[in-house]
């Protein structure tokens, strides 16, 4: 989502989840002059759990689960570590009625697929929590 003076813009890969006004109008009220969140839209049932037919068919009113934030206020982040960017985006969207930040998990990525897989969740966003210097190829 790219947020600018008050607008939010999707930006997908899918023309057909452009459309979700009323979510874009909530994440335009974030107090930001300007940002790029990387998440995803998802409507939820009652357990909590996202069914993608529920977003399709437009069932309920979808969600948006923030997992990044790479610019804000003309603040490039791509070069601080995942740990500092989930940081700053927990504040910018805590307390925001349809936006949710799903707190990170530090453990064996192999393992949480597979509960993940257990429970027949949809999927889950793995990230390095360190950034990669690419002049040196080491993690900093």
């Amino acid at each position: 989502m790219y947020i600018e003076t008050g607008e939010c813009k999707s930006l997908s890969r899918s023309v057909r989840f452009l459309r979700f006004d009323s979510l874009r109008a909530e994440l335009a009220k974030l107090l930001v002059l300007d940002a790029i969140l990387v998440g995803e839209i998802v409507c939820l049932e009652q357990d909590g759990v996202s069914r993608f037919n529920d977003l399709l068919d437009r069932k309920t009113q979808p969600v948006f689960y923030a997992f990044d934030l790479l610019m804000r206020n003309g603040e490039v982040l791509r070069q601080q570590s995942l740990i500092e960017r989930k940081q700053r985006l927990s504040v910018l969207v805590r307390q925001r009625e349809r936006t949710i930040y799903p707190q990170h998990v530090e453990k064996d990525g192999q393992e949480s697929f597979k509960e993940m897989w257990a429970q027949d969740l949809e999927g889950m966003v793995a990230k390095r929590k360190l950034r990669v210097s690419k002049t040196a190829g080491m993690r900093s």
